[in-house]
């Protein structure tokens, strides 16, 4: 008698590779050196950090894609060195969302945290732009249409579900914001206790939910992807730190690059920043050039 076959816990649909571009082609033939391709291509463009993302997130989304219609090619790419120290390592069922987000943090290597959150960002963009059937060769250009990966981003954030409450928790602390417009950049670590507290207050199941709710599987299949995205959520959240604390990104040249990082523990250079501009809730920096020890 043969035993019963176990039903998965989360199974994924399959998306329907109909996207025939030349590019898809090409990616389809090739996926994980695709992948490779793409890292080391973002790391040697010359052309400055924005055409370079803009360029990368065509390809991200294309791998992507492919990967989400092709489980196998998803199988070899999670087994990859590049995730053998990396936090949370990407699983054989991870959904559309994670799919894009693994691909993105292996072609812009983005191990650090803050890298994870910029990562994030643009693949809630992605991710609205793929639900919306665009096509890979016509990805740029409607990016470009609408004004930028960053304001699709912000709309993708706004149209999320519980965006509201989440905007609640990071508004405060985003650069850009009005109560930040003063220079106002660290927040009391009372502050965000009771914002905290109050989030509590709204969803009291919310903390105990692992440990005094019992939940059949079978009658709800995405409750262990909610229990475990919590973390996640909080990579998503633009500008989340729990100290308030605010991260600055710095667009320097390799000669530059060179130089500052000749630097050692303890040595000093004075520099010149040349603000490049705000993009949405992003201030851009630039080093404009070293100046002299006074």
């Amino acid at each position: 008698m043969k035993k019963p076959t176990k039903k998965a816990k989360n199974p994924r649909k399959l998306r329907k590779l109909a996207d025939n571009s030349e590019l898809m082609r090409e990616i389809s033939s090739d996926t994980l050196g695709a992948s490779k391709n793409a890292q080391a291509q973002y790391e040697a463009d010359k052309d400055g950090w924005r055409p370079a993302r803009l360029n990368s997130c065509l390809y991200i989304y294309a791998i992507a894609k492919v990967m989400m219609s092709k489980p196998k090619e998803w199988a070899k790419f999670i087994k990859q060195p590049f995730w053998e120290n990396f936090p949370k390592s990407p699983r054989a069922d991870a959904n559309e969302t994670k799919i894009l987000r693994y691909v993105a943090f292996y072609v812009w290597k983005s191990t650090s945290r803050t890298s994870k959150d910029r990562a994030c960002t643009y693949v809630r963009a992605l991710k609205m732009l793929m639900d919306d059937n665009v096509r890979v060769d016509k990805l740029v250009e409607t990016i470009e249409d609408a004004g930028g990966i960053e304001k699709l981003a912000k709309r993708a954030s706004k149209a999320a579900p519980g965006a509201s409450e989440a905007s609640s928790v990071s508004d405060s602390r985003v650069p850009g914001n009005k109560k930040e417009q003063k220079g106002q950049f660290h927040k009391d670590s009372n502050e965000n206790e009771v914002s905290n507290r109050s989030i509590s207050e709204k969803n009291p199941t919310r903390n105990n939910s692992q440990q005094n709710k019992q939940v059949d599987l079978e009658e709800d299949p995405e409750w262990w992807e909610r229990e475990n995205s919590v973390e996640d959520d909080k990579i998503e959240r633009r500008g989340f730190d729990p100290m308030g604390r605010a991260t600055i990104e710095i667009e320097i040249d390799a000669k530059q690059r060179k130089r500052l990082f000749a630097l050692k523990d303890g040595m000093r250079r004075r520099i010149e920043l040349v603000c490049d501009g705000q993009e949405e809730d992003w201030y851009r920096f630039r080093l404009s050039k070293f100046l002299k020890m006074s």
